[in-house]
């Protein structure tokens, strides 16, 4: 009988022990959301104040790779700027609207697609705020 009194103790003394706020743990989670670390970049204009497109470029297997250097020092030539390079893919990129509609006039004669991005990278906290 004393063994099951032990173990009845133990439980209600388990549950009665306070559990750390789940409002401390909320806060922590909105703080982090607030963080630079979780801030998204906004694509804004580049110097001759050209708007800028978030986008995501795909070359097809098999491009030169004249034609993704061509493309990659557009982008940067023309003011924009490259978030990721996938030597694989493509790459993700601010680029200026006027140079972006040359690109994918040139890069669709060798298959080159161009996907607009609504989110140029996913933070490291796991959540996009688009």
């Amino acid at each position: 009988m004393r063994p099951t009194t032990l173990i009845v103790g133990l439980i209600a003394t388990t549950l009665a022990t306070p559990t750390p706020s789940s409002s401390k743990i909320l806060q922590m989670r909105s703080d982090l959301r607030r963080s630079d670390a979780c801030t998204m970049p906004t694509p804004g204009s580049n110097c001759a104040g050209a708007v800028m497109k978030d986008v995501i470029v795909e070359f097809p297997t098999g491009v030169a790779k004249e034609q993704k250097d061509m493309m990659n020092g557009a982008v940067q030539n023309a003011g924009g700027k490259i978030i990721y390079d996938w030597s694989d893919f493509g790459f993700s990129a601010y680029v200026p609207d006027q140079v972006l509609a040359l690109m994918k006039a040139h890069g669709s004669t060798f298959g080159m697609k161009v996907f607009d991005n609504a989110c140029a990278e996913i933070p490291w906290c796991g959540e996009a705020p688009c």
